[in-house]
């Protein structure tokens, strides 16, 4: 036995979204609250339809879903929701006829999920997309961005990311892209991003994969602030007027002082590049993680109790 729905309370709002024919119809709703009853009921309308509007077969009818599950319990509904309108309408109406053919023609119908239509007009006009017939769709980007990574770096040391990128919009800035890639290496950038267990050290394989991510959204053309001297030079002077102060044997007193006497040796310099990479060896000389003492104060570092 087919069970009654009660009406909902915008009932007349969800009818007329089934019924509408000649505009386009947005169901804006939590889960739970009925949007995938309307697209089916609004499926059948439109192969079926119970006024004069005229039918659309079923074979060019496209239901997109985001998940194969999605799409799989899409189709079983649609075929339920037919079924049930044939039980109930007149033998030898248009009407049935028009069901029957949706019947007929669901297994062949497109239901399915937006990655897979994609793929399907992309195998349908290949010539036209500018891609091999034999191209393979990636479940997993990861080895995409590894293989994008390193024909990148490989075009970068070898000069030759002009001709990687010929055809493309990209390659009127590839020797941009060539310069900020070779600064960033030399400033100390390392390639692969890693992770520790308090904190990820992000690497130019995360710019890739954010590029690979996003790459439908075209970036924004900002153009690259310049490098603040006159700001480094207030930061570094104060912490040359802090670490005056430090005094004492510890290894973490050693690195203040160590650090201000480089930063001012650095005063007056004009290579953004090269400065970043010197003061990014200084601040890392010295690894306070594996000692298990205080870098302060040279005593055993102790975990709070539980209790």
């Amino acid at each position: 036995m087919r069970r009654i729905r009660r009406p909902a309370p915008d009932q007349a709002q969800r009818d007329a979204a089934v019924a509408e024919h000649h505009r386009n119809v947005l169901v804006d709703a939590g889960a739970g609250t009925g949007k995938t009853t309307i697209l089916v009921d609004r499926l059948v309308e439109i192969l079926a339809p119970l006024g004069a509007q005229g039918a659309v077969p079923i074979s060019r009818i496209a239901a997109i879903t985001f998940t194969r599950k999605a799409a799989g319990d899409l189709r079983l509904r649609i075929r339920e929701r037919l079924l049930n309108e044939l039980a109930d309408v007149r033998p030898g109406s248009q009407r049935e006829a028009q069901l029957r053919d949706a019947l007929a023609g669901l297994d062949t119908a497109y239901v399915g999920t937006i990655h897979s239509f994609a793929d399907r007009l992309l195998r349908l006009r290949p010539v036209e997309a500018d891609l091999s017939p034999s191209y393979e769709s990636a479940e997993d980007q990861g080895p995409l961005v590894r293989e994008t990574l390193q024909v990148l770096l490989q075009a970068v040391e070898s000069g030759t990311l002009v001709a990687e990128l010929i055809g493309a919009n990209a390659a009127a800035r590839a020797d941009e892209a060539t310069r900020t890639i070779l600064d960033a290496l030399a400033a100390g950038l390392q390639v692969e991003s890693r992770e520790t267990e308090w904190k990820v050290y992000y690497g130019i394989d995360a710019l890739v994969e954010g590029f690979i991510r996003q790459r439908d959204i075209p970036p924004p053309e900002v153009p690259p602030l310049p490098f603040d001297f006159t700001a480094f030079g207030v930061a570094a002077d104060d912490f040359i007027h802090i670490a005056s102060s430090v005094r004492g044997e510890s290894p973490g007193a050693d690195w203040i002082v160590r650090t201000a006497s480089f930063l001012r040796r650095l005063k007056g310099r004009d290579d953004p590049v090269a400065d970043s990479e010197r003061t990014r060896r200084a601040s890392t000389r010295t690894s306070f993680s594996d000692t298990g003492q205080s870098p302060w104060t040279g005593r055993p570092l102790r975990c709070p109790s539980p209790h």
